[in-house]
């Protein structure tokens, strides 16, 4: 087959990039948040207090759940605009670099 013109590489590579962008973003939310729960936690006992947790999921499925229920499916991607502009360049760099690379050896 005749080798994949660099353009389109980095055009395939930059839908790739946007499309794991878009994907992931409810997920990294909800880890996010879970990470947040879980050092207030412990700052909290360091300090021997008891405040209430802004957020309370039992997983990352119950985490998304509870955001879609309560604050709507669009809050799912909060900050996804920003984490596409720096993910997707990103990835179709890098893709397009590594095909152009491996297409010469």
């Amino acid at each position: 087959p005749p080798p994949i013109p660099p353009w389109l590489a980095f055009a395939c590579a930059s839908g790739s990039g946007l499309t794991a962008c878009l994907v992931t973003t409810p997920l990294d939310l909800a880890k996010l948040r879970m990470q947040v729960v879980r050092a207030s936690r412990h700052a909290q006992r360091q300090e021997g207090g008891t405040g209430r947790q802004p957020f309370n999921y039992a997983n990352i499925a119950d985490a998304l759940y509870q955001i879609s229920r309560q604050e709507g499916t669009a809050a799912l991607f909060k900050g996804a605009f920003m984490r596409c502009v720096v993910w997707v360049p990103q990835t179709a760099i890098f893709l397009a670099t590594f095909k152009s690379i491996l297409a010469r050896l």
